[in-house]
């Protein structure tokens, strides 16, 4: 799929799409000297199945620790929202959480930390 966007110009809706929205927000935030946290993203369960939605969840994760964001995953235990029954997006959304079937708490390295209330 493609979107267009505020500026006129047609992106495809990937990677580069999340890239350029992620790239005005935080460009908004050194120019005013604020830090930035990504609030509740996340997609509903019917995203997951075979419709690209992992790979989303994927791009977004990399682009957030690309740019050292602290984030938190929206309704993290709702089953409406498809990572709890989707061992392939508990990977991708928290791999430092999800090792070996465990959640070793105590375990949890810096970057993770805002999640950790969640779980």
């Amino acid at each position: 799929r493609e979107a267009l966007n505020d500026r006129g110009r047609i992106l495809p809706f990937d990677r580069n799409y999340l890239s350029f929205y992620l790239t005005r927000q935080l460009d908004f935030g050194r120019k005013h000297k604020m830090p930035m946290f990504v609030w509740d993203f996340g997609l509903l369960k019917n995203c997951f199945h075979e419709k690209g939605g992992l790979q989303w969840l994927q791009d977004t994760r990399e682009l957030f620790d690309r740019h050292q964001l602290h984030w938190s995953y929206v309704a993290y235990r709702d089953d409406d929202f498809g990572i709890n029954d989707n061992s392939d997006a508990l990977r991708v959304s928290h791999p430092p959480v999800v090792k070996n079937g465990t959640n070793p708490r105590n375990q949890i390295p810096h970057k993770a930390r805002a999640l950790q209330v969640l779980i």
